[in-house]
């Protein structure tokens, strides 16, 4: 079965294939450096049957750097490398396979009141078998 935390750490892995910085689960407010990414994960499970689960994830990735050290030529430039790496999915490890998700509509954004900050998601959708206890039922 896929984790949510499985999914965060291979995104933070081809993350750091694009820009060798920091990557943080946690809203970090300050103390984080000149720039890191900041991940988050919003999901929905629903059982479909005794046998099938219905995952919907959300992953936000935000791009900070330090005030007035970031153009918008190179939040754009970042923005289209994180698309060309995620637009065809994902592999994600879990300590008994290797499955592939998809990302679905994948939105970027550029926030803040000086337009500094990267907000991109990549929503996706997969089904998880659940380990057969009888017992429940």
């Amino acid at each position: 079965m896929i984790t949510q935390l499985d999914i965060l750490k291979d995104v933070s892995k081809e993350l750091k294939k694009i820009k060798n910085i920091p990557v943080f689960l946690d809203d970090i407010k300050e103390g984080f450096g000149n720039e890191a990414f900041f991940l988050k994960a919003i999901g929905k499970r629903t059982q479909i049957n005794r046998y099938l689960n219905s995952n919907e994830v959300n992953i936000y990735i935000t791009y900070v750097k330090a005030k007035n050290d970031v153009t918008a030529t190179e939040l754009y430039t970042l923005k289209d490398l994180i698309l060309d790496t995620f637009y065809t999915g994902l592999f994600v490890k879990t300590d008994t396979e290797t499955r592939h998700i998809k990302f679905n509509a994948i939105t970027a954004e550029i926030l803040g009141a000086d337009g500094d900050i990267l907000e991109m998601r990549l929503p996706a959708f997969y089904m998880d078998a659940i380990e057969n206890d009888d017992s429940k039922y």
